[in-house]
């Protein structure tokens, strides 16, 4: 899985295709459990480029888009927030195949 933080950020969301970047932190259970889901969903979607931001490389990212918890997985399009899903990763696979099909 790729990973991103503060200094690129801005660099890995740009551009025509869709992102999705998973903000996690290693002392973060929950985000133990969605991580597998997250690593599947990177095979599965091959229009979309997936990445792990750690909350202590990205905390000015996730100050930026108001990350108060985690994980969050936020899903962008031409470089713009389309989706941020935060607790209903079991419609993660659905609202990131919305934004995949939308113009």
């Amino acid at each position: 899985m790729r990973k991103v933080s503060d200094s690129n950020f801005d660099k890995m969301i740009s551009g025509d295709k869709v992102v999705v970047v998973m903000v996690s932190g290693e002392f973060c259970p929950l985000c133990s459990k969605v991580k597998p889901i997250f690593e599947c969903l990177d095979k599965k979607f091959k229009k979309a480029k997936f990445f792990l931001l750690d909350i202590e490389s990205g905390s000015r990212t996730a100050s930026r888009y108001s990350i108060s918890t985690i994980p969050v997985v936020l899903v962008f399009k031409g470089g713009g927030l389309q989706d941020m899903i935060v607790k209903d990763f079991d419609e993660i696979a659905d609202r990131i195949q919305t934004v995949v099909a939308s113009k």
